[in-house]
């Protein structure tokens, strides 16, 4: 599920998606909790709304890009 936000100013950025932990889940091949679990010990960009995590899809982004390029920094939850 994604979702989007702006602030609706005139000239404004495009507004920013945001990706379930569902989303992330699916798209690295890992499990919902493994998503959850990364959020919480800061190993990968997200906010908190409520109970649920949300990730901005341009910071997933960059934070994926950032680890293709050094994959021995991938999280490790053990």
């Amino acid at each position: 599920m994604t979702y989007s936000a702006s602030n609706g100013a005139a000239g404004a950025p495009k507004p920013s998606r945001y990706l379930s932990t569902a989303v992330l889940a699916n798209r690295l091949g890992v499990a919902p909790r493994t998503i959850r679990l990364w959020a919480e010990y800061g190993e990968i960009p997200g906010v908190k709304i409520g109970r649920q995590w949300r990730f901005e899809e341009g910071k997933f982004s960059e934070w994926l890009s950032s680890k293709e390029r050094h994959p021995a920094h991938l999280p490790n939850m053990q």
